[in-house]
Parts: C-alpha cells; structure tokens; sequence
C-alpha cells in the first residue's frame, strides 16, 4: 500500500492584471504591521511585514541604520519564499507547497512558550486570525564568553509555523546588528509518503532503492526539498541604480586570484563548489557599499524535468523587477511566463533597473526509522553579508 498523507487542494487562479500585484512601498511607524529593533551597539532595524495566502509572511521596507547613525539605509524593497517544490524519489509526487497548497494559509498558531520574551503578532488569513508571527530579539554571548571581550552578537529574529500535509515549515527570518540578514526555512511533522512492504520482498526491494526502511513494515520515500527566495534589492535611496557584480576565486600557483565582473543582462548561474564564485551587490557606481550574497548549505541538488521544471536548473538568478514575476514554479499569468527560468530574457539590461535576485537552497531528505512518528528539524539558510555599511 502507497500512502501519502498530503491533502490535496484544488486552487481556482483568477489571471489579474500584474498591476494588481504592485507592492506599494509606504511602510510607516504608524502602521500596526511595522517592526523596529533596537541593538545595544547603536545600530537599528525597522520593516514592515505583509501576509499572502500564498506565501505567508512577506516583509517590505527594509532598512537598516549602523551604529553611530542617525540615518536609515535602505537594503530590501521586498522578500518573500517563491516557492517550496518537493519532488518525490519515485519520479511521480512533484508539489508546489507555496502555490497549490496555499502555504500561507497553512499558519498556525504559535504557542507563547516558543515566542518567550517576543512578542506575538496576529495575522488574519482567509479563514481566521492567529497568533502567527514571532518577533524577538536574541542575544549570543558566545564571543565574550571565548576570549572574554565585552562583544556581543543580537539580532532581531521572525518566524511563522507552516502545516502543509504531514509538513511543517518553519520560515525564519534574522537581522543582525552588524548589518548581516539570514534566511532560513526548518522543515520537521511527520513522514509524508510511505509504502507499506509488509510480506511482500519484491516490492520491499523495489521501494528500498527509493527510500528507506522505517520499520519492519514500510518504507519511507526519500524526496528533495527545494526552497527559493525572491530578493527585490534596494540599496540607498535610489532603488534603480544598484550594480550586479559576480567573483571568482581561480588558483594560480600557490594564490587565489579574485576576478570581478559586472552583471550587465539578466542572468542565471550555478552554485557548484567547485566555480568558487560570489555575488555582490552594490548600491551604485560611486559607492563601495554593498552586500554579498553568501551561498548556504544545500545538497544533493535537484534538476527536474528539462522543460516542464526548467526553473530547478539553476540556482541563482538575476532579473529587472516584474510585479507579476512572484513565484519561482506555477507563476500567475504573467505575459506567458509561467517560471523563473522564462523570466530572464536574453541580453535584456538590467542597469538602471530594480534588481531581483533569486536563490534556491535543497535538501534530499532521506528519511529514517528515527523520524517516525515524528522527524527532527530540517533547517536550511544563506545570508546576504554587508561591506561597507560603516
């Protein structure tokens, strides 16, 4: 027997105007969904949040202000999770948790004792509101405890809880106070696909090539986790004038040499440890200041369907902002580009334009006897590192 605890949901998609889809960038202090943190160094950060049913908690505004300063820096227009894709081993479950499922309306509430000193935000969904959104400020003193200098490590950290089937999801999002942000999804819930072997050794073999034995009566089905962020940079006051630059550190000799170029069109690049690269970008041609897009753990990475899953063949891409461009698979009508690879246009320029940059992280779980019934947290993340903010 085939079990897969998945519910399936039938989404009926209206084709809106991309107008309709626009942002509107106008997050003030007076808002209820405003946040602001401030750090013991000086430094401050201030956003505001927004909910989709779709991708849940999306954040806008986002500025950053350094120590010693009374003046906020501009970094993220917007971000938002542009899709959760989970293709099966068995080369037929293939789901698009953000999109089919409604992810966003999947938030559940979160128990006070796992927000301790945060606060907790009500969110309204389609259905009803709940207490869905942490906000809480950590503190690591693992520095000063080392070398006992009085350095210490905050930052400000966000997160909602996601029931998608068996899954939860667990979007986190961090501010640091240096300047730094990281992104992370957690994955935990129970197994989702699960074969029952039980007396029967020719489908016991067959299934175990798939997955593993959790017990002397199923198999679990092995899968890959496929997360992809949308990133609508802004750096400084001019949101259309930032500059794409990629690195790549080539041996010679005994040294590494760095070779910097411009991102110039529209672009898409693979993460393979060994191409050594970088990206970084920049608020314009007349300043240093800049973030650099810091790859983060992923494994055993996915490449799907040549067509039909073209948008798993790369993992970072570079494109102009398009308001209806929101969603890495499964995209709205959007001029019949339904995925982020037919979103980037060949030689189409990208300078004095509102930079997007996506990235995509995997994680091939391989389940195990341990995670039944319940598995441990899945956590994958990357992080944008600032140069020269201060």
């Amino acid at each position: 027997m085939f079990t897969s605890m998945r519910f399936w949901i039938i989404s009926f998609v209206i084709a809106l105007p991309c107008l309709f889809l626009q942002p509107a960038y106008a997050c003030t202090a007076a808002d209820d969904n405003y946040i602001h943190e401030n750090f013991t160094n000086g430094a401050q950060w201030s956003m505001c949040w927004e909910f989709n049913d779709d991708e849940g908690i999306y954040l806008t505004d986002i500025t950053y202000t350094p120590p010693d300063s009374n003046t906020p820096f501009r970094v993220i227009n917007e971000v938002n999770i542009a899709q959760i894709f989970v293709p099966y081993d068995n080369g037929q479950d293939r789901f698009h948790d953000v999109t089919t499922y409604s992810f966003g309306d999947g938030i559940i509430a979160i128990k006070p004792q796992n927000c301790a000193n945060g606060k907790l935000t009500t969110v309204s969904t389609m259905y009803e509101d709940i207490r869905g959104l942490c906000q809480r400020k950590v503190l690591d003193t693992t520095i000063n405890s080392v070398i006992g200098t009085p350095s210490t490590s905050e930052h400000l950290l966000l997160f909602s809880s996601h029931q998608v089937g068996a899954y939860n999801y667990i979007p986190e999002w961090k501010f640091y106070n240096n300047g730094m942000i990281e992104f992370a999804i957690g994955a935990t819930g129970a197994l989702e696909t699960i074969v029952n072997i039980h007396n029967n050794p020719d489908r016991e073999k067959k299934y175990r090539k798939l997955g593993w034995k959790i017990d002397n009566k199923t198999v679990g089905v092995s899968h890959v986790h496929n997360y992809f962020w949308r990133i609508d940079f802004a750096l400084g006051d001019n949101e259309n004038d930032d500059i794409v630059k990629i690195v790549q550190y080539k041996k010679q000799g005994n040294k590494i040499i760095a070779k910097w170029r411009d991102v110039v069109v529209e672009s898409r690049f693979n993460n393979k440890a060994e191409n050594n690269r970088g990206w970084l970008i920049q608020e314009n041609v007349n300043s240093n200041k800049s973030y650099h897009v810091q790859p983060g753990d992923s494994g055993h990475r996915f490449v799907g369907i040549k067509k039909k899953e073209a948008f798993t063949r790369n993992d970072l891409y570079i494109t102009k902002d398009v308001a209806c461009e929101r969603y890495a698979s499964q995209n709205y009508a959007c001029n019949n580009k339904k995925q982020l690879s037919d979103f980037v246009q060949s030689n189409a320029s990208i300078e004095n334009k509102d930079i997007v940059v996506w990235y995509s992280l995997s994680l091939h779980h391989i389940p195990r006897g341990e995670e039944s019934p319940e598995m441990d947290m899945h956590r994958n993340s990357f992080k944008l590192i600032p140069k020269n903010l201060y």
